[in-house]
């Protein structure tokens, strides 16, 4: 199981995330054995990373054997995820990638190191305020109004569990604005410099949505922003204000 949704049909119990000073541990003496230059390290609450360098002079095979160890005890067993994966290439320049760790490692050959991100499982707060802020562009105003919110995956720059992010208040959303311009920054040079289209039209003026949670079931804690919230529930159109 690669991936946090990977995880939505199984049971509550087997839910679980371990300790990270134990998980780390297990995983960086397992891969020892390998004799490979590898180190790892806690990040906050909810993270930790691997990193793996020298990655030219790695076999495929033995790359491969690294990344069965990584997800049978991190993240099968340890209940992580990965969140994304840092790249440095052969000039020395950084990327993050959302890829399947097995995908990276088919184009290892451009690669010198990996430091590979997880994040523990979904923490659920049992305290779910009366309205919650959503940041997103004018381009899905008339969408939202009629249809609602609906979790989805696809505008995030790490791996996750498709879902809605909610902020504590107003000024928290605003906060967020020049990462969702960085976003929608890249995808427009994608789009007309690498994908090679004329023009690209989608309105991306920020617009902040006034959230009535009332039929929110569950609400969990975003590990990556303080006051930051998700839910995986739809939010319904009669539910959702325009600021």
């Amino acid at each position: 199981m690669k991936y946090l949704k990977d995880y939505l049909n199984l049971t509550e119990g087997l839910i679980k995330t371990y300790d990270k000073k134990i998980i780390l541990g297990n995983v960086l003496e397992r891969l020892s054995l390998l004799k490979v230059d590898i180190s790892g390290k806690i990040i906050n609450d909810s993270k930790i990373s691997i990193q793996l360098n020298n990655i030219k002079h790695i076999s495929y095979e033995r790359l491969n054997n690294i990344a069965d160890i990584i997800y049978n005890t991190v993240v099968n067993t340890g209940g992580y995820f990965i969140s994304y994966i840092e790249v440095e290439n052969i000039h020395g320049l950084k990327n993050k990638l959302k890829d399947d760790l097995y995908e990276v490692i088919k184009s290892k050959e451009y690669y010198i190191s990996f430091n590979i991100i997880f994040e523990s499982k979904f923490e659920e707060t049992s305290i779910i305020p009366d309205f919650l802020y959503h940041l997103t562009i004018e381009e899905y105003r008339n969408k939202i109004l009629k249809n609602g919110l609906t979790p989805k995956s696809k505008d995030k720059l790490s791996n996750s569990l498709d879902r809605i992010y909610l902020c504590s208040t107003i000024e928290d959303c605003e906060k967020l604005i020049p990462e969702m311009e960085m976003y929608y920054n890249m995808e427009r040079d994608k789009n007309m410099y690498v994908l090679n289209k004329k023009k690209y039209s989608k309105d991306v003026k920020p617009l902040i949505l006034k959230i009535d949670t009332k039929n929110i079931i569950k609400l969990y804690k975003d590990p990556n922003y303080i006051n930051g919230y998700f839910t995986v529930d739809n939010i319904l159109s009669e539910n959702i204000t325009i600021i």
